[in-house]
């Protein structure tokens, strides 16, 4: 959550590439960069022999050029929603059973998200209608 926090929120970016000074939130996006200056491609095509800087690139070209889409054999038991990893699965999972958008029905794992997503999307003040919620049960409690 730290890392979440670090890249998201506060939009940090602490690694700095030493060709082009370009910055970047997290080591992994730094490495990936500096392979443009290399022109390293470690993700190669089984098929035409391409090569690719990234793995989702990879992905990508087998679907478009080859016709070749990755086998999904971790399934959601909730929805039956096919993915690659056990970590993709599992990431996926964390949104089964959490809050939901009464609008448009976006899960959410947090309240302030979902506050900030009906504010934004629906332009609903959630937190307003929140804290009236919660005032008005005081006010019965007081009065019964």
């Amino acid at each position: 959550m730290m890392k979440h926090d670090r890249v998201i929120h506060k939009k940090l970016r602490p690694y700095v590439c030493d060709v082009c000074g370009s910055m970047f939130p997290t080591t992994k996006g730094l490495k990936s960069h500096k392979m443009q200056h290399t022109n390293e491609k470690p993700y190669a095509c089984d098929q035409c022999g391409e090569g690719f800087r990234q793995k989702v690139s990879l992905r990508s070209h087998l679907k478009s050029k080859h016709d070749i889409e990755e086998v999904k054999e971790c399934i959601c038991s909730e929805c039956g929603k096919g993915f690659a990893s056990n970590y993709a699965l599992s990431v996926h999972q964390r949104f089964h059973g959490s809050m939901k958008c009464e609008v448009c029905l976006e899960s959410f794992h947090d309240q302030e998200y979902l506050n900030n997503h009906m504010n934004e999307a629906h332009g609903v003040d959630n937190e307003r209608k929140t804290d009236e919620s919660e005032d008005t049960s005081e006010t019965n409690e007081k009065s019964a």
